[in-house]
């Protein structure tokens, strides 16, 4: 794929919707002292679309953990149980978005979950 052409899909008159990258990597869902396992399906630098066995709440902050960027709080934007959306509270850098992609298509071990809702 050539990054320079994928690019200029989110420019111009009619700009396209933002670079999603689709995986089954593993996360952790921090909500206050309790954790759980969830699946993030696709991620963008604005957010990412999640499923997780655990009833999440519309705008209920939660802290996800990857294990291979940095923590991210987001809140819930919208859910289809077991699908949630996520809406980051800081948007993540486009390097970060990368090293997301490069670790979850590189390894076919996603990040390990420490605990099963």
């Amino acid at each position: 794929i050539e990054l320079n052409r994928l690019l200029a899909l989110s420019m111009g008159k009619f700009p396209k919707r933002p670079l999603r990258v689709r995986t089954r990597a593993m996360a952790n869902i921090i909500l206050g002292e309790e954790t759980f396992a969830a699946a993030i399906e696709n991620i963008s630098q604005q957010g990412a679309r999640i499923a997780c066995g655990t009833h999440l709440a519309i705008n209920q902050l939660v802290r996800v953990e990857t294990g291979i960027v940095p923590s991210l709080y987001a809140k819930v934007r919208w859910r289809k149980q077991p699908d949630y959306g996520l809406v980051f509270e800081r948007l993540l850098e486009f390097e970060e978005l990368g090293s997301f992609a490069a670790a979850t298509l590189e390894s076919d071990v996603p990040a390990a979950a420490s605990k099963v809702a």
